[in-house]
């Protein structure tokens, strides 16, 4: 039997596939992410820095939110425990949902910044603090 998704280690099932939307926006974003629905896809990634959340909340709204696999990300202008908080409920608000199954470090680190610099080190510690069911680094 084939199946059709991955089961991470805490247990959290991925769907294989799923529908980048980066360099999408408007009605070419909600068409996209609707044909992608219609066609079978579960799984939809998106991320602040795409600024597509609202198209994306339009297009799954008549989707059950169980059955949906929604990815974001935190920018790295966002890093740190508060920044990641207010970007993840940001994120929430914008996507029209109460939980986000998979929240990425969209590139973990700030440029023009030593990445060994001890603020810099507690800044990304802070943005992994914050509770979410999958995290991971993008």
């Amino acid at each position: 039997m084939r199946r059709n998704t991955f089961v991470l280690s805490n247990c959290i099932q991925i769907p294989k596939i799923g529908l980048g939307t980066y360099q999408m926006s408007g009605v070419q974003c909600k068409e996209a992410v609707t044909a992608a629905l219609n066609a079978g896809y579960r799984h939809i990634d998106t991320a602040i820095y795409y600024s597509n959340h609202k198209n994306v909340a339009e297009a799954i709204r008549n989707y059950s939110r169980e059955e949906l696999f929604i990815t974001s990300k935190i920018p790295p202008y966002k890093q740190g425990y508060e920044n990641a908080m207010k970007a993840t409920l940001d994120s929430l608000k914008e996507l029209n949902t109460d939980y986000l199954d998979l929240m990425l470090i969209h590139w973990p680190g700030v440029a023009g910044y030593d990445p060994n610099d001890p603020g810099q080190v507690n800044e990304r510690h802070g943005t992994w603090l914050w509770k979410i069911y999958t995290i991971r680094v993008n």
